[in-house]
This record gives C-alpha cells, sequence and structure tokens, in this order.
C-alpha cells in the first residue's frame, strides 16, 4: 500500500508541476498582445520606427488632446502623455481601411497617408498630429 501512495503523491506533485508551468507560460503570454499593435488596429507611437509608447485607435479621432499613449512598445517612452503634437511613427494593422494623421484638428492641414498593413514614420506630421480619419 505505501508503494501506491508514494507513485499517487508523485503523480499528484507530476499534475501540480505541469499546472504550474502551464499557468506561468499563460501569464507570461499575456503582455504580447497588450504590447503589440494587434491586427485590426491603427497604432500611433512615441518614437519613429515603431518605437517608444503606443496607442491603439479603432476611429476616427477629430481632436488628439485627450488621448493618451496607453501601452508600453520597445520602450516605455512617453508612455502616459497626450498624443496630440507627440507622435512619431504609425502602424496601421487593418486590413480594410487606410487612416491620415494630420496637423491640425478636424482633419485639416499637413498629412501623413498610411496604407492598410504598414508601419511608417509620419514625416509631415512628426510630433505635430491632431487629428486621424480613417477612409478606404
Amino acid at each position: 500500500m505505501r508503494g501506491v501512495k508514494t507513485r499517487a503523491r508523485g503523480l499528484l506533485l507530476t499534475a501540480v508541476a505541469t499546472l504550474s508551468l502551464t499557468a506561468g507560460t499563460m501569464a507570461a503570454a499575456a503582455p504580447a498582445s497588450a504590447d503589440s499593435c494587434v491586427n485590426g488596429w491603427f497604432c500611433l507611437y512615441y518614437n519613429s520606427n515603431g518605437g517608444g509608447a503606443f496607442v491603439r485607435i479603432g476611429g476616427n479621432i477629430p481632436n488628439l488632446t485627450d488621448t493618451k499613449f496607453t501601452a508600453c512598445g520597445t520602450t516605455c517612452n512617453g508612455v502616459g502623455q497626450s498624443v496630440w503634437n507627440n507622435a512619431g511613427s504609425a502602424r496601421n494593422t487593418n486590413d480594410f481601411y487606410a487612416a491620415t494623421v494630420f496637423y491640425r484638428f478636424e482633419y485639416k492641414g499637413a498629412s501623413d497617408f498610411v496604407p492598410t498593413n504598414f508601419l511608417t514614420n509620419l514625416p509631415n506630421t512628426k510630433n505635430e498630429d491632431a487629428s486621424v480619419l480613417f477612409g478606404p
């Protein structure tokens, strides 16, 4: 009987260890989506080349004043700061709609067009961005 208890205890410890490893893997995997511009979103980044903190945008924003960089990307540079006049690059992971970043509020002034599934720096609106408009 003693051998059966020892074996049962060994199986139980193996099961607990497996669950712990699985839970640890799942917990480690969770932040990946929180730290990336996942499919279907348009993201503005604090730094050039998709660097620094970013924000996911899913619709038109005529005034970026109250929009903040909320997620850490390659670094957390800029997290918590206003996106208005602070974005250096953009990534569009949307398959259907391109986006345009504008220099002024209400979709006016100089602009940078960001096609679908594209990462680009913002040569015309870098650190001078005020609104975002989606369209085909």
